[in-house]
């Protein structure tokens, strides 16, 4: 792994790696950082953690909406 492949791989987003770097395009940057699929699977995974808990909390509050309309239902409101 390339020293800009682990600074990449630590957290440090391509756009400031090409800023900092005086690299003209993210697709240079890509090329000399040799990005490992691993990497994508570490982030895949947690926007798929994020994803199940918005989708948690939208059905939770689905969920109570529903609620509020049937108790407002109930008492002709």
């Amino acid at each position: 792994m390339s020293q800009l492949a682990g600074i990449a791989q630590s957290g440090v987003s391509l756009y400031a790696l090409k800023e900092m770097g005086g690299w003209e395009s993210i697709e240079m940057v890509q090329k000399y950082a040799h990005l490992a699929p691993e990497h994508l699977h570490q982030h895949a995974v947690m926007i798929d953690g994020m994803m199940k808990k918005n989708s948690h909390n939208l059905d939770t509050l689905l969920n109570r909406d529903h609620a509020l309309k049937c108790t407002a239902s109930n008492l002709n409101i």
